[in-house]
């Protein structure tokens, strides 16, 4: 058990240096908002979005360590997609992600939510 929530951990902090990346590629690119990632406490992490001079939340993660998942709200979105959820599971000593019965690779879902914040 305890090695599970080890590996979920770990699994939540590849997620969050993932969106920090992406943050940053985003802010060197021109264009009429910045990003910034946040984290208030070592279970939440916030992508909130700058437009002249204010911040807007963008998305929201929330680490949740039983049953290991990370739970996400897109608050700029206003009915599909909104919410959702990623489970955190083990195989053998890596993390794997996935949504339901799907596996989802970690690179293309940051890819998709951010693309969500470009579009919003």
């Amino acid at each position: 058990m305890e090695e599970t929530i080890a590996l979920a951990a770990d699994g939540w902090g590849k997620l969050k240096d993932a969106f920090n990346e992406a943050c940053e590629s985003i802010d060197v690119r021109p264009h009429r908002y910045d990003l910034e990632c946040v984290e208030p406490d070592e279970f939440h992490f916030e992508v909130n979005r700058l437009m002249g001079g204010l911040r807007t939340a963008a998305l929201s993660f929330q680490f949740q360590q039983m049953p290991t998942r990370i739970y996400w709200t897109n608050h700029l979105r206003r009915n599909v997609d909104r919410e959702g959820y990623l489970d955190l599971g083990t195989a053998g000593k890596h993390v794997t992600y996935g949504m339901g019965r799907t596996g989802v690779v970690l690179g293309d879902f940051v890819a998709r939510k951010m693309m969500d914040l470009v579009k919003a």
